[in-house]
């Protein structure tokens, strides 16, 4: 049903397999596949996320006009794999993908309150917190910055963007949502660290 599938393997993502880039699976009977690069142009891709940004602050609807906003990888060893050695490399850091986050997890809900953690299957990719009131996102956000942490706010909605559709309760939702990180660059003792800050600001709040 679906001419061809993208999947990203870049830093922040679930397998990082590298710091930019990923995979694509395609219909070989519809298509025929070619190595393509165009010049990179890095003030388009500048202007091209300015606008998208302005577009989701605003509520503007987006409209792409097509440029040479992406950075193609030039001299990768990722590049000299086959698709069977790739599908592997990503098939095991998905097992350490997910033992680090089960240790991480782990710590968040020991040492976390329960009433501010979501349910365990919002924390596949990140940690999810629901917190009481918008204001102490931002505080705890301010105070793992300071502590050398971070955390990351939850994405606004883009429906209206896009479709000039309202999704209610993601827009009512999203300034109480807090990502709390749970890679292989987040370590046990950041979490703890971490959560100690949480525990803090909540406490301060009730």
């Amino acid at each position: 049903m679906v001419d061809l599938e993208l999947y990203s393997t870049g830093s922040s993502k679930y397998a990082p397999i590298a710091e930019e880039g990923g995979y694509g699976i395609y219909d070989a009977d519809k298509w025929e596949y070619s190595d393509y690069s165009e010049q990179y142009n890095a003030e388009e891709d500048k202007d091209t996320f300015y606008h998208l940004k302005q577009c989701r602050l605003h509520d503007w609807t987006f409209s792409y006009e097509d440029c040479n906003w992406l950075q193609f990888i030039k001299s990768n060893d990722l590049l000299k794999l086959s698709d069977d050695q790739y599908l592997k490399k990503v098939a095991k850091q998905i097992i350490r993908s997910m033992e680090h986050k089960n240790i991480i997890n782990t710590i968040y809900d020991n040492n976390l309150p329960d009433s501010i953690k979501m349910d365990g299957v919002y924390h596949n990719w990140r940690y999810m917190l629901l917190l009481p009131k918008p204001g102490l996102r931002q505080r705890i956000l301010d105070k793992l910055e300071e502590e050398g942490l971070y955390a990351s706010p939850h994405y606004r909605s883009v429906a209206y963007m896009f479709k000039k559709q309202r999704c209610i309760n993601a827009e009512k939702e999203a300034p109480l949502l807090l990502n709390l990180f749970n890679s292989e660059k987040y370590t046990e003792e950041m979490a703890l660290k971490t959560t100690a800050i949480i525990n803090e600001i909540i406490a301060d709040h009730d």
